[in-house]
């Protein structure tokens, strides 16, 4: 008999647990997500004296993220991401592999625009992003803007990625960097960055 109460009570405090856990799991403003792009290129050349066919899979940035926000009222938030690369996935294991590689922190975020520390795009970067699309390495925009980085110098001009004075950082993801990004005022918004 005693068996049995034991038996009834597990199967009570279960039945109880049960349900806490669910509505536990629906308030969660944890969120897991990612991407994957795969380029597939074929060439085949119509002169047979340049060669023979070539087929490419590449990809392009896949990466896995978790973040989450907890509301703690008067409009405040605190939030975290935890953006990680997955390129030796699917590049193979010379690749760059990182947990919180990428545009990783944790901050605070409101009325006043969101400030918070961690890995994350440097404000110029963001901008030269808007012209990637349009522009490579070699383009007037970044060739520019290394020169003026560079010191006038002429050597680093096509690549912005160079470490030469260190414009390197102007154009990357900095590690433990303080940010700060202001709320979007008609289109118009203020970035800055501290590491």
């Amino acid at each position: 008999m005693q068996h049995r109460k034991k038996l009834l009570a597990v199967a009570v405090a279960g039945a109880l647990a049960v349900p806490s856990a669910v509505a536990l799991a629906q308030t969660s403003t944890v969120q897991v997500g990612g991407s994957i792009t795969a380029f597939y290129y074929s060439h085949k050349p119509e002169n047979a004296s340049t060669g023979q066919r070539t087929d490419i899979l590449e990809q392009s940035e896949p990466n896995l993220w978790f973040r989450g926000e907890e509301k703690l009222g008067g409009g405040l938030s605190v939030w975290f991401k935890c953006e990680s690369s997955m390129d030796g996935i699917i590049a193979g294991a010379g690749a760059a592999v990182g947990w919180c590689g990428r545009n990783s922190g944790i901050g605070f975020k409101g009325s006043f625009g969101n400030l918070f520390m961690g890995n994350w795009d440097q404000p110029q970067k963001l901008v030269f992003n808007r012209g990637r699309q349009w522009w490579g390495g070699t383009n007037s925009l970044t060739g520019g803007s290394a020169r003026l980085l560079d010191g006038g110098s002429a050597s680093g001009l096509t690549n912005p990625n160079s470490t030469v004075a260190g414009q390197n950082t102007f154009f990357r993801r900095q590690a433990r960097s303080w940010n700060y990004h202001s709320p979007s005022w008609n289109g118009f918004q203020v970035q800055a960055a501290f590491s």
